[in-house]
């Protein structure tokens, strides 16, 4: 990486079954996406179906399952992420994004965010 900065080249998505962003809520799956020799590559995959009616707690767990599954990704997009879900997955340190679309044509501009963003706290 240039000056040194070193990140983390993956995404995580919700999207519908028509692989677009969804929002949280409606999401049928949870894509990670890598950047190898420079370009996107569909990663890990996790079935989704939050379940609202579970009450706070139940999100939480639901929440937590899907954090497991993040791992060391820290950056997530969604087309809308609200609620319980927007608040576990700040807790947890993750840059959360809305954007509507197909995820190949955001990914770029998101990481040259983040690294812009990594850079400016040094």
């Amino acid at each position: 990486m240039k000056g040194g900065v070193i990140m983390n080249q993956d995404i995580a998505v919700c999207i519908s079954a028509s692989g677009m962003t969804s929002p949280i809520y409606d999401a049928s799956a949870i894509v990670i996406y890598q950047k190898k020799q420079g370009s996107w590559q569909r990663g890990s995959e996790k079935k989704i179906s939050l379940n609202k009616e579970a009450g706070l707690a139940g999100l939480r767990l639901q929440m937590a399952d899907i954090i497991l599954f993040l791992g060391q990704c820290k950056i997530f997009v969604g087309w809308a992420v609200v609620g319980v879900p927007y608040f576990e997955l700040e807790k947890m340190q993750c840059s959360i994004w809305e954007f509507e679309g197909a995820p190949l044509s955001f990914l770029d501009y998101v990481l040259a965010q983040e690294e812009k963003k990594l850079v400016s706290r040094r």
